[in-house]
């Protein structure tokens, strides 16, 4: 029963695929004149459609970055640290360690980020007793 019901698929299948003689002599016997009126319509300028990159340049002044260069500057002194090394972690709001260490003086920091990324926030602390532990978001 199955070997009927596949060779019946088989040839419906071949019975609706194909091209007749009359499509195309349909095709080649358009007169001419329509064939050129056709070429000078398509001639005109028209607005791109495609997506490609190749088919829509971008302007020479046009830039493109995904990501930003941002220089960071610490100094524990000016946070009110009597301490020599303060303890300095650098992080970003999802939660991405950008420094972590022990710092003796002014901390000269360049960061690489993503361009969605807003803001960093900085933890320092010091073994002191009497210095204070701060906590601060610095907008980029």
């Amino acid at each position: 029963m199955k070997y009927y019901f596949v060779i019946s698929c088989c040839f419906i299948v071949v019975g609706c695929g194909g091209s007749s003689q009359e499509q195309t002599n349909q095709v080649n016997t358009q007169p001419q004149n329509s064939v050129q009126q056709i070429t000078q319509q398509t001639a005109q300028p028209t607005t791109p459609t495609s997506t490609l990159l190749i088919d829509n340049l971008a302007d020479d002044k046009f830039q493109f970055s995904q990501f930003s260069d941002h220089t960071l500057v610490i100094d524990p002194q000016s946070y009110g640290f009597s301490a020599d090394t303060v303890f300095v972690k650098v992080y970003t709001e999802d939660g991405n360690t950008l420094f972590l260490g022990k710092i003796s003086g002014v901390l000269n920091l360049n960061l690489y980020l993503e361009n969605i990324k807003s803001k960093v926030i900085i933890d320092m602390f010091s073994i002191v007793s009497g210095d204070p532990q701060i906590t601060q978001e610095i907008n980029l």
